[in-house]
């Protein structure tokens, strides 16, 4: 069922009254704060007042209040995104939604962690986070549980805590553990990572929703690199290569996502720590492994098998693979019987649970084997072959599935573009055809012609002019099957119908041809 519509001028409107609101709101607080917390102590400074840290949190803390969005930019651009602190019956996927003074949906906790206590962190993205389910039907809930009923030993007390944003990828669930991990001090890190973990992640704009920039890639506006991109910016059904280790751009973003993981291991296990990473990667966990395999040992790789994954009954809907409750609990029971049988929490003696050995057989130790033969890769690239030509007046899962991110339905080219295209081995020469924006505003800006990362041509942006360029792509470029192409704007202008999307000129086609 479509959406209703609104009234022309309605949505300007509704913007310029809440905003009002949320102006005439501040300053109301900032004013009641001064009398409250200032009595009679005259005019003072405002300026001053308005940056006294108690004010500010009162104010913030009831904007926050009345407020209808959840998300907080973090001050960190490679972690760029939090919950807003401090949220109380809140709902978010009909689930309801609350956060500490962090902005994690976690209960509040101490920092340095107090002596005697035994810390486990998950750490990850949507799937740590707990999205379709409460807070209390967590992994992290049950595990914690499992741990204080069958484990003696030293710790006075026991916490499992969840350290996870929806869309985090990678970086920066690496970068926010480790950049205060003196403070939260983990016995166990068990790292969560899942097939959109290479994904460019998005920040927030205004009234906490989600934008559609990357904090951590902010030069690029709104060209990121999503492995769903033909999906939500094409309408198409296919998800594209990102994840294949084809082309320049998926390797490059394995490297990164590799040391970055490496790099938390170092510190977590320089402070007496152990660390494991959790393969939710389905057909793919295999090669990441394989990328992995220098940086952690067999031990440290804990996989989710394909069968699990696909699941539904695990599912908290059809049509949506987080885990519910029951997935949820499921996977605890596995990781209580890895913490035993690897021995990741030696100050705890954990009795024996045959049921949750057998999960671990189950998911596990299935997922692995099927990760060491690896078959399913070649299978499912043979099925959605790469070609050389892409005609993007033909808008199809053809043309989406070569599309890493950077270009939208119409073939608009954002300041940062990557595609894949299957190579020749003869010889290539890129031929790009398309046209100039209608926008003399960014005339004179340079784009940037990239093959696997290396420049192979430049040409200028002129309003309203066709593009119809040749460049000849060296032979040490040509020799990988597949190679990655890449756009790099100087410059770019806005369009759409709310000035939110980024442009720099159009494609119509893109040809590798023999010399």
């Amino acid at each position: 069922m479509k959406a209703k519509r609104l009234p022309p001028g309605s949505v300007q409107k509704w913007f310029v009254a809440l905003t009002a609101t949320v102006i005439a709101l501040l300053i109301a607080v900032v004013i009641l704060a001064y009398i409250v917390l200032r009595g009679s102590a005259g005019a003072g400074d405002l300026r001053a007042l308005m940056n006294d840290p108690e004010v500010k949190e009162q104010a913030i803390a009831r904007l926050v209040k009345r407020g209808g969005g959840i998300w907080d930019s973090h001050v960190d651009a490679d972690v760029g995104r939090v919950l807003q602190a401090g949220l109380e019956g809140r709902e978010f996927r009909n689930k309801p939604l609350s956060s500490n003074r962090f902005g994690l949906r976690e209960k509040e906790y101490q920092t340095p962690k107090p002596p005697g206590m035994l810390r486990v962190v998950l750490l990850g993205d949507s799937f740590v986070f707990g999205e379709g389910v409460t807070r209390e039907d967590r992994i992290g809930v049950f595990l914690e549980r499992y741990l204080k009923e069958k484990g003696q030993g030293s710790p006075t007390q026991i916490e499992v805590l969840h350290i996870g944003i929806g869309s985090w990828n990678v970086l920066a669930e690496c970068a926010y553990l480790r950049r205060q991990l003196s403070l939260i001090q983990p016995d166990l890190v068990l790292h969560f990572t899942t097939a959109n973990d290479l994904d460019d992640m998005d920040g927030v704009r205004g009234f906490g929703a989600k934008a559609r920039f990357s904090p951590q890639r902010r030069e690029r506006a709104d060209g990121r690199i999503l492995l769903t991109h033909p999906t939500w910016y094409m309408g198409l059904g296919e998800t594209n290569h990102l994840l294949s280790g084809l082309g320049w751009e998926s390797r490059e973003r394995h490297r990164e996502a590799a040391e970055a993981i490496g790099r938390l291991r170092s510190a977590v296990e320089s402070q007496g720590g152990r660390y494991a990473m959790v393969m939710h990667w389905g057909i793919y966990n295999g090669l990441v492994m394989r990328d992995l395999q220098r940086f952690l040992d067999e031990d440290q790789f804990v996989f989710l098998s394909l069968e699990f994954s696909k699941e539904s009954l695990y599912w908290v809907a059809l049509d949506d693979s987080h885990w519910n409750r029951s997935g949820m609990e499921r996977l605890a029971k596995m990781f209580y019987a890895l913490a035993r049988q690897r021995a990741w929490l030696p100050m705890l003696q954990l009795e024996a649970w045959p049921e949750a050995d057998q999960i671990v057989a189950d998911i596990h130790d299935v997922g692995l084997a099927d990760a060491k033969k690896q078959p399913r890769v070649k299978a499912w690239l043979e099925s959605r072959p790469l070609t050389g030509r892409l005609d993007f007046t033909q808008l199809d899962d053809e043309l989406g599935r070569h599309i890493l991110g950077g270009i939208d339905k119409d073939g608009h080219v954002a300041p940062y573009a990557a595609v894949l295209m299957r190579a020749k081995a003869t010889g290539n020469v890129l031929h790009i055809e398309g046209n100039h924006l209608e926008r003399p505003e960014i005339d004179g800006a340079q784009v940037q012609v990239l093959v696997e990362g290396q420049r192979v041509g430049t040409f200028e942006v002129q309003a309203g002019q066709p593009i119809d360029v040749r460049f000849p792509i060296p032979d040490d470029l040509t020799q990988p099957t597949f190679i990655a192409v890449q756009f790099v704007s100087s410059d770019y202008a806005y369009i759409g119908h709310d000035l939110q999307h980024c442009a720099s000129f159009s494609l119509t086609q893109l040809t590798l041809e023999d010399r």
